[in-house]
């Protein structure tokens, strides 16, 4: 992670090659800083060459988010008030854990 990003660092020119247009330096400075997130992995999530679990996406959410749209299925094919009660239960149980 910090290799690639210092490494890209060390490579880059930070100097402008103009200081006479705003434009041309904003536009220098952008394609640097493109070149630099260009070496930035974008997924999946490694530590020490094993994958990194995100803090957001637990077992209990993934279950939680199951269950949910399990019911809210249930409601769709059959539309009754118990089976709307439940899926807002379980909508509810969902938002919950979401915001722990």
């Amino acid at each position: 992670g910090d290799e690639l990003v210092s490494g890209s660092k060390q490579l880059i020119d930070w100097n402008y090659t103009s200081t006479e247009c705003v434009q041309d330096m904003w536009d220098e400075l952008h394609g640097k800083l493109m070149s630099i997130s260009a070496t930035v992995p974008k997924s999946p999530v490694y530590a020490d060459n094993r994958p990194v679990d995100l803090p957001w996406n637990t077992s209990a959410l993934k279950r939680k988010r199951k269950n949910k749209d399990g019911a809210w299925h249930k409601f769709d094919t059959t539309p009754t008030e118990s089976n709307l009660s439940y899926a807002l239960e379980k909508q509810s149980l969902f938002e919950a854990e979401d915001v722990k």
